[in-house]
């Protein structure tokens, strides 16, 4: 098997939209209501509506929110299969970073879907269960609370799933490396007030420089001063970024074009546009 077919995630991720939801919803609607039975209440936006049904003498209600939850039951089905199989196919950290990828692809979804989950709660039952799982089957846990005694002040609305998506950006852009720089390292080196870990680069300074510029609006007290004085974070070829490096990214015009630049800050407006 190889790690390409780990796909319940990406497919988790495409059924849970609003659009998608809403398209099944009045799908299921079309199908079950009958143009010629007269019905007592309905509400075509949840997909809920009731009629009598002679041949039991009562009054019967019948709701896609119960189709949904079936939909959602495969779908945890799936991604606990893909979640067994990651244990044999990636080595530690790979599998303890597709754990992490599935909480921020959780938060992702809560955060762009929140017309869905509003409509219907029922979807948050699918988080929970994979957290249940996670949580008893791996001994894997995970907190979206942040650090309040943070060393660089944390901002309030700066949740630890956060911390979590500029790591995997970085990785996946090699911008570091992370059999030297693991998240542990990474989360620890932002937030610890007592920490030996520290961030090394795995790119030119003056591209550490830039998202070190970015991952400043994450925080009260990242500046270019006190990144110097922590000696928490560390060029490619291993010597402490300097307040001078920061100044001198934002000054070199030359540059703001670049591929980097342009990639690096198109991430964080996306994800943290203030």
């Amino acid at each position: 098997m190889e790690k390409e077919k780990l796909l319940a995630l990406n497919e988790l991720q495409n059924f849970m939209t609003y659009s998608n939801v809403v398209k099944l919803k009045d799908q299921f609607i079309k199908e079950k209501i009958d143009p010629d039975e007269s019905y007592h209440s309905i509400d075509s936006e949840k997909g809920e509506f009731e009629y009598y049904h002679s041949d039991k003498a009562e009054f019967v209600w019948i709701r896609f929110e119960t189709e949904l939850k079936k939909y959602l039951e495969r779908l945890i089905s799936s991604l606990k299969v893909d979640i067994d199989n990651s244990i044999y196919l990636y080595s530690s950290n790979e599998r303890n970073r597709y754990f992490k990828n599935v909480f921020i692809t959780f938060d992702y979804i809560k955060d762009h879907q929140s017309e869905l989950f509003k409509l219907f709660p029922i979807c948050s039952f699918l988080f929970e269960e994979i957290k249940t799982y996670l949580s008893a089957k791996y001994n894997f846990h995970h907190s979206d609370k942040q650090n309040t005694n943070s060393y660089f002040g944390v901002k309030p609305f700066v949740k630890r799933s956060d911390i979590e998506k500029v790591y995997e950006f970085l990785i996946d852009n090699d911008y570091l490396n992370e059999d030297i720089t693991s998240y542990d390292d990474f989360y620890s080196a932002l937030n610890d007030l007592d920490t030996s870990k520290t961030i090394r680069f795995n790119c030119p300074t003056t591209i550490a420089s830039k998202i070190l510029n970015e991952v400043q609006r994450l925080f009260n007290d990242l500046t270019p001063k006190s990144i110097e004085e922590s000696g928490r974070f560390i060029t490619k070829r291993g010597t402490i970024i300097t307040a001078q490096n920061l100044y001198a990214v934002k000054n070199r015009t030359k540059d703001k074009s670049s591929k980097d630049y342009v990639l690096i800050e198109s991430f964080f407006q996306e994800k943290f546009s203030l």
